[in-house]
């Protein structure tokens, strides 16, 4: 099944990517020459530009889905972040990137739906209060694990930029999120203890990457779930679809 998931993502994404190259002719001759691709062309992908390209994200893990067939210029990327910042308008490639989004993330909720259906897991009241806690942990863990992230890279930037100041002052925050992300790993093994021993071990289903997940796995495991790089990059992938979506229905 999960394989069979996999070629379906992979088909869908080929066909939103694209494999053409783009080509500009001689005006001299019939030839085809290549020309260097501007950030607007077909061919450039705009997930990778705003980071959120599958084939880059699931690289090297379970669901990796091969080489992207549209080009992954780190360039473009800078150009973006860097005209974003100036106030230059995106919301053509935001707009796209949206909606090859929403087509992935669509066939990942139906594999969800189909999971769930085929354990037709029925539980009690105990287990949607602990499922929902757990869910909400790791949404925190998410986030906090994010933010040490992103504030490692920016401390790293201002100090090539010899901002030391400033590096020392995202050093604090750094302390402040580290906190965080300790707490709700500690909240999130405390969700998972609460589960009773005596029950007989079901499968549930994740409800951001439709991964299979043992309701009696060790804290261990199930850490090394919602930490690991397929799990996250699907919160990644929803969290920037949610916040494109509320950006463009306003």
């Amino acid at each position: 099944m999960a394989s069979s998931a996999r070629y379906e993502q992979r088909q869908l994404l080929d066909q939103l990517m694209g494999s053409d190259l783009l080509r500009s002719r001689n005006g001299h001759n019939n030839n085809y020459r290549q020309r260097e691709p501007e950030i607007t062309d077909h061919q450039v992908c705009k997930n990778y530009i705003m980071g959120l390209c599958p084939y880059e994200l699931f690289q090297g893990t379970k669901q990796d889905m091969g080489t992207c067939k549209k080009l992954h210029s780190e360039k473009f990327r800078i150009q973006y972040d860097r005209e974003v910042e100036e106030g230059k308008d995106f919301s053509w490639l935001e707009l796209e990137v949206l909606d090859r989004l929403h087509d992935f993330l669509e066939l990942n909720n139906y594999n969800i739906k189909t999971a769930m259906k085929a354990l037709d897991n029925e539980s009690n009241v105990q287990d949607d209060m602990m499922r929902k806690q757990i869910n909400a942990e790791t949404e925190n863990l998410a986030v906090a694990e994010s933010n040490v992230n992103i504030t490692i890279q920016e401390i790293k930037k201002l100090n090539e930029l010899g901002e030391i100041e400033k590096s020392l002052q995202l050093m604090d925050k750094l302390k402040e999120y580290k906190v965080k992300r300790d707490f709700h790993m500690k909240e999130l093994r405390k969700a998972n203890d609460s589960l009773t021993q005596s029950l007989q071990q079901k499968l549930q289903v994740c409800t951001k990457c439709s991964a299979y997940l043992s309701r009696l796995d060790s804290d261990k495991r199930l850490a090394d779930h919602f930490l690991g790089k397929i799990h996250l990059n699907y919160v990644k992938l929803r969290d920037r679809y949610q916040e494109l979506s509320e950006k463009y229905s306003k």
